[in-house]
């Protein structure tokens, strides 16, 4: 996982992809190896300050990707709460971006040779940019894929073209995707249009629960009810793995409530058909208050042309002169309590039509996602 330049949610999407492969019974590693940021380290710093405590405990010296001189120690898993498994960058932190290079080679080369068989996926977290320690991480006997996250604005789409510039030798058709992260929902479906040269994957469209979950510091994934988010990683890990984890992902869903278990397509009409019953259900309910109005209004009129003939009446009717005043009482009260009722019917309606508005929105962008993984498969070669 590499990124043109800082700030493109990298770290944070090799953590959800982990996640979610996990999720499906894929045993996943992830490893730090951003010697600038220590990202991975600091957003699961709990985990590994505990692992740190275990390790004392039992009199040992735990050590991560950067814990090394010349001799290459043994490496001490993290195990996170989600079940993923991960190498910090360091247990001591110390600047590790003054690391030898081939000693971080070597490093990487002895993950590589230790864990292969062990998990089904491996990721390399790597610094943002060009240096060495990127260079060195997207070699072939390292990484058989290489994925740039990149963010949708002119500087990154000139950062991605320096990154090819860069790593041409590396970053071949066959080994690279690119996948633009944060992307404004009304972006996503104009993204056709940057479909050129490049293999792009599903983009990740930028929700407000995603920036309040990541402002958090959890992940926005929703694996038991379904999200958007947790839609849009599933589109974008199906274009980037593709068969590898079709059965698993099918397998999956049927477990899962029907926001994550039914085609987005079929969402989407099914959203679409809700939303025209309730509108015209509103219609109706809209002519049922004008007729409810009009029939107060008679019964009110009735009451005091009632009241008014026994006020004026000589003979003293004084019942029915109350009656007649509680006639009007009563009128009124129902008056202010239909009133009451009917606004409160219309909010309702009102929130639903903004709900299944919004809902419909959100399941336009994740086709054109899904349009967009597509078409880009188009650009790798078999």
């Amino acid at each position: 996982m590499v990124s043109p330049k800082g700030g493109s949610g990298k770290t944070l999407l090799t953590c959800t992809f982990a996640s979610f492969l996990n999720s499906l019974g894929k045993k996943v590693l992830i490893v730090d190896v951003d010697p600038i940021t220590n990202g991975l380290t600091l957003f699961y710093l709990k985990e590994v300050y505990s692992q740190c405590k275990i390790a004392a405990s039992e009199l040992r010296k735990p050590s991560g990707t950067f814990d090394m001189t010349t001799v290459l120690t043994p490496l001490e898993i993290v195990k996170l709460p989600d079940g993923v498994h991960m190498i910090p960058a360091t247990f001591s932190f110390f600047k590790t971006e003054s690391t030898d290079i081939s000693t971080f080679h070597a490093r990487l080369l002895q993950i590589e040779g230790e864990f292969s068989d062990k998990y089904d996926y491996i990721f390399w977290d790597t610094s943002s940019g060009s240096g060495i320690h990127t260079n060195v991480a997207m070699r072939r006997e390292i990484s058989d894929a290489v994925v740039i996250v990149s963010e949708y604005d002119a500087l990154s789409t000139v950062g991605v073209d320096r990154l090819k510039a860069l790593f041409g030798e590396e970053l071949t058709s066959n080994r690279i995707s690119v996948l633009l992260n944060k992307m404004l929902p009304d972006f996503v479906r104009t993204f056709e249009i940057l479909l050129k040269s490049d293999r792009h994957l599903s983009p990740i469209p930028w929700y407000e629960e995603v920036m309040n979950a990541y402002s958090l510091g959890r992940l926005p994934l929703d694996l038991q009810d379904g999200n958007d988010f947790t839609l849009a990683i599933m589109q974008t890990l199906r274009s980037l793995l593709r068969d590898s984890i079709s059965e698993e992902i099918e397998r999956w869903t049927r477990e899962r409530p029907v926001r994550l278990r039914e085609p987005i397509k079929v969402q989407y009409e099914d959203a679409k058909q809700e939303l025209k019953n309730l509108l015209s259900v509103s219609g109706k309910n809209g002519n049922k208050w004008l007729r409810w109005m009009l029939n107060l209004i008679f019964a009110y009129l009735f009451g005091d042309l009632l009241f008014s003939f026994l006020w004026r009446n000589d003979k003293p009717y004084d019942k029915l002169q109350i009656v007649g005043i509680f006639s009007i009482i009563l009128t009124f009260m129902l008056v202010i309590r239909l009133n009451k009722f009917l606004i409160l019917e219309d909010k309702i309606n009102r929130d639903e039509v903004k709900r299944l508005q919004l809902k419909i929105e959100q399941l336009e962008v994740l086709i054109s996602a899904e349009q967009v993984g597509q078409q880009g498969e188009s650009f790798r070669p078999k």
